[in-house]
């Protein structure tokens, strides 16, 4: 079995955080009463798509540093997402 396709959206209302699929209805995720936290913890959730794709792609073993280095703008990129940047 595998994971609901992404991308996965936080969705927000005034009295909690849910993480949403693709579609209309396609609830991933409670997250709870919204605080900053529970905000926080939903963006982190609707990342996991885009994170496990990013990590699929790391070289196997023996990879030089060098070797991720082109990745950095797309880590930077996740992480401000994340972060609610």
């Amino acid at each position: 079995m595998s994971h609901t396709p992404g991308p996965w959206k936080v969705g927000e209302s005034q009295t909690f955080a849910a993480v949403w699929g693709k579609g209309a209805y396609e609830h991933i995720a409670s997250c709870g009463n919204l605080t900053p936290e529970t905000e926080a913890n939903a963006r982190l959730i609707a990342a996991a798509p885009e994170m496990l794709a990013l990590l699929k792609r790391v070289p196997g073993n023996g990879a030089a540093p060098d070797d991720l280095r082109g990745w950095e703008a797309e880590i930077r990129a996740l992480l401000a997402k994340i972060e609610g940047r």
